[in-house]
């Protein structure tokens, strides 16, 4: 039974990490895009940014920077996830 869960666990993070890439990549294409793969991509990754967007807005972090970097803590924490399941 743990094996199973420990497949599907992985396997959504692989999606959600997947989802990071394919954000990443339209976002230098088409920020705007309208594309039903771009929105997909956007909803998965969202799902794991919004809650470190309201805790560095909440808390006053990087405020000051042009750029989003709840998006690559959000990118970070998969990653470590992902390697936290692969250690045990």
């Amino acid at each position: 039974m743990l094996d199973i869960l420990y497949v599907f666990v992985y396997g959504m993070l692989q999606v959600v990490f997947g989802s990071f890439i394919i954000r990443m990549i339209f976002s230098w294409i088409n920020p705007e895009s309208d594309n039903p793969i771009y929105r997909a991509a956007y909803f998965l990754a969202e799902i794991f940014v919004a809650p470190i967007r309201v805790f560095m807005e909440k808390h006053n972090l990087f405020q000051d920077l042009p750029i989003d970097l709840s998006f690559t803590f959000g990118y970070i924490l998969v990653m470590i996830l992902e390697i936290i399941l692969l250690i045990f």
